[in-house]
């Protein structure tokens, strides 16, 4: 949590005994935050993923389907067919691989929550794609490193998010104040990248300069590959719903 990058370097230089095994690591705090985002508060605490805000108010771009309740003579069929009249969003053949109608009147037919469910059970499946990319970029920037050594550095940096992100979110439910909402945000966008900025220093390193520039170009990377694989995440989350 303190010493970023320190467990890789730890591991790259053979001290390995006392501790867990990088991808035993990753997969237990990733667990362990996924059950801590998914109970307790109905998933509506966890503002990163950009569905809710931590006082369970809809984000500015989301629409909150419990404020469109169903008029005193409209069944639950009739108010999702009301609300998804215009929504006209077809992909794929005359069939269409992902029927926008449907899929928007599955959202409204539950208020949002089987969509909710589907993309934490497929986030895990789009990072497992993810790492491996974001480890290939690194590669290209340090030549003279193994691409396994990449990897690893990722799949620790990624546990640590996965536990910094667990404490944030039991940090917006059960402490009932905006303020500290708001400084706990601000907290987990700064330091989430600077922590891989420093591990990036005590792992390779070079001169911060360089280490800069090369973060810069990671920060680039991780934006377009995320960009992608979000899409991605989404389609696939809309076909399988």
């Amino acid at each position: 949590m303190v010493k970023p990058g320190s467990l890789t370097k730890e591991f790259l230089e053979g001290r390995r005994a006392r501790y867990l095994p990088p991808f035993r690591l990753y997969l237990v705090l990733s667990v362990v935050f996924f059950v801590i985002a998914t109970t307790g508060g109905s998933h509506d605490s966890v503002g990163f993923v950009g569905l809710h805000t931590g006082e369970g108010q809809p984000s500015v771009d989301v629409k909150k389907l419990e404020d469109m309740p169903a008029k005193p003579t409209e069944s639950p069929e009739q108010r999702a067919n009301r609300i998804c009249t215009d929504f006209n969003f077809v992909i794929g053949d005359n069939k269409g691989l992902v029927d926008g109608p449907a899929v928007c009147r599955k959202i409204v037919g539950d208020n949002g929550h089987a969509l909710v469910e589907a993309l934490y059970h497929n986030i895990p499946r789009a990072l497992i794609v993810l790492l491996p990319l974001l480890a290939l970029t690194m590669r290209v920037m340090y030549l003279r490193r193994h691409y396994v050594e990449h990897l690893l550095f990722f799949v620790h940096t990624h546990s640590f998010a996965f536990l910094f992100l667990a404490l944030y979110v039991l940090v917006i439910r059960f402490v009932p104040f905006k303020s500290v909402e708001d400084i706990a945000t601000l907290v987990m966008l700064f330091w989430l990248p600077y922590y891989t900025y420093r591990a990036m220093l005590r792992v390779y390193g070079q001169r911060k300069w360089v280490t800069r520039t090369k973060f810069s170009l990671l920060a680039l990377s991780y934006c377009v590959l995320g960009g992608i694989m979000t899409v991605l995440l989404g389609l696939y989350t809309a076909v399988t719903l």
